[in-house]
């Protein structure tokens, strides 16, 4: 897709003020830079996830009103389970992967190429929503390995009991999940965008700025826990705390997106001086 010269203007603009601070942002700077690329941005926000999120929301409604909130793995009893629960649950997640990845690509692509949407709806983009997938599963299990890493090390701990110790290994476990993950994130965008970047490459290039990238991992991260938490103030109402997890997803989804290709654009950036 060709740039408008509207869009050519804002990425020249763009370019010009990541160089400029590339190497002033820390990682509060970094999330913040996030936050505005969404809310100054709100139409082209709205424009990109706006019907499919809309999807998103109706379709956990119908789910709510159909079986008040619950899913399978609240049911001690698997014979008590409501008819269709399991294949409704199943069809929904599936569902909200789908359009989350569709939104995060399109995003990214607005982000880093300025590239907005002419429909309704943004492209699909599918080879690049299938790359981007790729490259998620791979950082999953790159998790998964850190989870298990951990998990050794920190069993004995948690076996022997006590508030502070559990304490001491969640944030042990948080922090170099973190520092992995936020690493690695420009992966993510070069997959929206086909710019080919590997793990490894992104591992690489995040050196110079390894400590502004590990600061907005973990503000991104406490942040995305205070806004959870926040959700339990609507557990009251099965609708209403569905409605606003739906709410906080996007904003998470979107300022998430953000930082990570922040993150790219600066790493890019260092790489290149």
């Amino acid at each position: 897709m060709r740039l408008n010269a509207f869009g050519s203007w804002r990425k020249d603009i763009s370019l010009c003020k990541d160089i400029w601070m590339r190497n002033k942002m820390n990682g509060f700077q970094i999330l913040k830079t996030a936050i505005d690329d969404v809310f100054k941005n709100l139409t082209d926000a709205l424009a990109i996830s706006g019907l499919l999120w809309i999807a998103v929301v109706a379709a956990q409604v119908v789910f709510v009103e159909k079986f008040g909130g619950m899913s399978g793995l609240e049911i001690d009893d698997p014979a008590s389970v409501p008819v269709g629960l399991i294949k409704w649950t199943l069809l929904l997640n599936l569902a909200t992967l789908a359009i989350s990845l569709w939104v995060a690509v399109a995003w990214h692509r607005f982000i880093i190429l300025g590239e907005r949407a002419i429909s309704v709806v943004p492209p699909m983009n599918g080879a690049r929503v299938l790359a981007y997938l790729r490259t998620s599963l791979l950082i999953g299990v790159i998790v998964v390995v850190i989870v298990l890493a951990a998990s050794i090390v920190l069993s004995p701990l948690a076996m022997s009991g006590g508030p502070s110790l559990v304490v001491f290994g969640y944030v042990a476990l948080i922090v170099p999940m973190t520092y992995v993950v936020y690493r690695i994130s420009p992966a993510l965008p070069a997959a929206a965008i086909g710019n080919g970047m590997g793990i490894v490459d992104a591992w690489r290039k995040t050196a110079p700025i390894k400590s502004s990238v590990f600061q907005a991992g973990l503000f991104a991260t406490l942040t995305g826990f205070a806004l959870q938490q926040v959700g339990v103030l609507f557990s009251f109402n099965a609708l209403l705390a569905t409605l606003y997890n739906l709410a906080s997803g996007w904003v998470m989804l979107m300022v998430g997106v953000s930082v990570f290709s922040t993150i790219y654009k600066l790493a890019n950036h260092e790489s290149a001086r």
